[in-house]
């Protein structure tokens, strides 16, 4: 069943804080404002920037960003946290847990993302909607290039991998990003059943990607978010069309290269209007439609074998230099 969620005018003034997170990329962050502001709740959102300290060498960087973020204006009100330490870890979700707790429910960008003028209507139409509904943990506002519903008769969509590109959650969403445990991690990765269903969920390359959260050679919030999420039975709701996209992929962000294989065609326009759905569920069609975008490249199944063995450092030239796709 599907239902409006809309927001009175009296709802506006319960509107949840957008958190960002920012370094030295004044330029991405600059189009990241700029698109924000264009969204029709802009002048009645808090805006929370919180900016993290300089290694050594960027200081002058940091300091520029900073200048420019102590010009921006067009929201209800904008709080710069400036750190005095750098941590990036600790800018992102030390920022979330702020807002959390201080409003019980926020949005968050990075830097590097545009905005659908749609964008903060959906997110507090649904934080609305879902609230006292635990099956939804996210909601996520990029929906990937393999997904394609435009023809959908559904404005929203279901399925149990977390997309981080602009993503709205509530206080009890926090418990996601804790660190895996030994036992589920082992519960799971032990056990190809279990991985048979993780990998139908979040696709092959997110099983891939699991264990270096686990080992502790990245700390990524989002694969802490589909390994639990996948432990709880939980869900992120989407949209059906895109309202956010990313202008970082040119090689200045931290995890990714550049690349266009997240490049999308278009955002969802005026009329923000939307419509939810109250049985939380997952279209098969769609979930093999995100498994299929997510397949696993030859590589990184060697990659996964030779560390479940553990020669994967004494083999990581030969790793590198095999094809990206077969």
């Amino acid at each position: 069943m599907l239902q409006r969620a809309l927001l009175s005018n009296n709802m506006t003034n319960d509107l949840a804080p957008v958190g960002l997170t920012v370094y030295t990329r004044v330029w991405h962050t600059i189009q990241c404002i700029e698109a924000l502001k264009e969204n029709d709740l802009a002048k009645e959102t808090e805006l929370y920037i919180f900016s993290d300290a300089a290694k050594k060498g960027d200081e002058h960087k940091v300091e520029k960003m900073r200048k420019y973020l102590r010009t921006i204006s067009g929201f209800k009100r904008v709080v710069v946290i400036e750190r005095q330490e750098n941590d990036r870890v600790k800018n992102n979700r030390g920022g979330q847990k702020y807002l959390l707790d201080k409003y019980g429910k926020a949005i968050w960008l990075a830097e590097d993302i545009l905005t659908s003028q749609c964008f903060l209507t959906f997110m507090n139409e649904a934080l609305k909607f879902y609230q006292d509904n635990e099956k939804v943990t996210f909601v996520s506002g990029y929906v990937i290039p393999g997904i394609d519903l435009e023809s959908s008769q559904d404005d929203v969509f279901f399925l149990g991998r977390f997309e981080s590109w602009g993503f709205a959650f509530w206080k009890r969403s926090f418990k996601y990003f804790n660190y895996i445990s030994d036992a589920q991690y082992k519960a799971v990765y032990n056990s190809k059943k279990e991985l048979k269903k993780l990998s139908r969920r979040i696709g092959d390359e997110g099983v891939y990607a699991i264990p270096n959260d686990y080992t502790g050679k990245i700390d990524g919030g989002d694969l802490k978010v589909w390994f639990w999420q996948y432990i709880f039975d939980t869900y992120t709701l989407y949209p059906r069309i895109s309202l956010t996209r990313s202008n970082g992929l040119d090689g200045s962000g931290v995890h990714m290269g550049i690349t266009d294989k997240w490049d999308i065609d278009k955002l969802w326009g005026k009329p923000c209007q939307f419509e939810f759905k109250d049985v939380v569920a997952i279209d098969p069609s769609i979930e093999r439609m995100n498994t299929s975008f997510y397949k696993r490249t030859l590589k990184d199944r060697v990659s996964l074998f030779l560390q479940k063995i553990r020669i994967h450092g004494a083999v990581k030239f030969f790793i590198r230099k095999m094809p990206k796709r077969i």
